[in-house]
């Protein structure tokens, strides 16, 4: 294809140019939505296959107040709707419901609102990370539209709370499969933490749980038992993400006692200590993953321990242990119990600055015996490269490469890709 005919990542957000009422091609689709013929046959409109736009779910979610009438986008009336599910002040309805007349001023005379079809399902990533998505998403019950999503994201917004628990008030719980909740202070406000863990009770069938930066011990040790708890009851759990939490000498109250056959386990940067690894050599759970990240931890005192985890995995495809504070013959031993993992196709195991060449060179001919290994990810940031500027670095990294990749081709390993 002409590379004028590939469409960006964002085209349906992206305003059309002069000409067009400063109108996006998004805007032209919920325009036609809203102001659908009673008798269309339209019931679903899938948006899910656009995942890097970041503005979609936020500009679809205004559907609901798009549709209603400007004569009923009052304070009382919004606030009156919404507060029964999420909290928020009439202050911030009404901040809201300024923007919304600001930014649709153009369109919204050409809008039948209140048009009376039938119910649509607009499936979508659904992102509550914008004071958009929840109002819009809550606003639905009064409007035609009705949203479902198999994959939620949510973070804290100011002045406006959303509990996990009223999630499936709104949207269909069956339905989600996927979660990530964001929210660093979220231990600490018991309130808050009870929410999640009661919305977690019902989300059934959820697959992939992530909570980056959200348990941290330190705020309130009990909370890694409640969660270990809930836990147990998502059996169709498969993948447990956890980066940057704060785990420490807490991992076996965490995922001690789950019985499921768990696919992938992130812990990245999580403050890991001897006890803990100790405690996941020995997890009845090891053996089934196909993907471990241990990325961040201080694993120098228990290198050792970095093999007995693969001799414990046969299954394993992606192994990480960068930027743990491994020295290259401990790295080189890693890599050759690697050769061993006939399933392994990425590994990482970057060092905060770059290594001796001749290090290089054997890490890399271990790497080269693992049978269908496919990605090396083992050159550090580039401002850990030599150079007095940014421009200097770069090119010192990418040597840094091109000399990995001339071993590799010794090795008869060309396929692998450095990283």
């Amino acid at each position: 294809m002409p590379l004028e005919d590939y469409l960006q990542p964002g085209y349906l957000t992206q305003i059309l140019g002069e000409g067009h009422g400063n109108m996006s091609l998004l805007d032209c689709i919920m325009m036609g939505l809203i102001n659908l013929k009673t008798e269309s046959p339209l019931r679903t409109v899938n948006f899910t296959g656009f995942k890097n736009d970041k503005k979609l779910c936020r500009e679809l979610t205004r559907l609901p107040i798009l549709w209603l009438h400007p004569n009923d986008r009052k304070v009382d009336y919004i606030h009156g709707i919404i507060s029964k599910t999420i909290e928020i002040t009439p202050d911030r309805v009404l901040r809201y419901l300024n923007r919304i007349a600001s930014i649709y001023s153009n369109m919204d005379p050409y809008i039948k609102h209140g048009n009376n079809t039938r119910p649509i399902k607009i499936s979508i990533n659904c992102k509550v990370t914008l004071d958009d998505v929840p109002i819009g998403i809550v606003l639905q019950e009064v409007t035609p539209f009705r949203f479902d999503c198999t994959r939620l994201w949510m973070e804290p917004i100011a002045e406006i709370y959303l509990p996990l628990r009223n999630i499936p008030f709104i949207i269909n719980a069956q339905g989600i499969t996927h979660l990530e909740i964001e929210d660093q202070n979220l231990c600490a406000d018991s309130v808050r933490f009870n929410d999640m863990l009661e919305g977690l009770l019902l989300l059934p069938d959820l697959i992939v749980l992530s909570l980056p930066n959200t348990i941290h011990v330190n705020d309130n040790p009990e909370n890694v038992v409640q969660l270990n708890q809930i836990l147990q009851s998502l059996t169709k759990l498969k993948k447990l993400n956890l980066p940057s939490c704060n785990l420490r000498d807490s991992l076996e109250l965490l995922i001690g006692n789950l019985t499921q056959l768990f696919d992938c386990l992130n812990l990245r940067d999580c403050r890991l200590n001897e006890t803990d690894l100790v405690f996941l050599v020995n997890w009845p759970l090891l053996p089934g993953l196909h993907e471990l990240n241990l990325s961040r931890n201080n694993l120098k005192s228990v290198a050792s321990i970095c093999v007995s985890l693969l001799e414990k995995m046969p299954r394993i495809t992606c192994f990480s242990i960068s930027y743990c504070c491994l020295g290259p013959h401990m790295i080189q031993r890693v890599t050759e119990k690697c050769s061993e993992c006939l399933e392994l196709k990425t590994l990482a195991i970057q060092t905060f600055t770059p290594l001796p060449f001749s290090d290089v060179r054997d890490i890399l001919h271990g790497c080269a015996q693992i049978k269908v290994l496919q990605i090396c990810t083992i050159v550090p940031e580039t401002y850990a490269f030599p150079g007095a500027d940014d421009e200097i670095r770069m090119h010192n990294r990418e040597l840094f490469v091109a000399s990995c990749q001339v071993y590799l081709q010794e090795f008869g390993r060309p396929d692998i890709e450095i990283e």
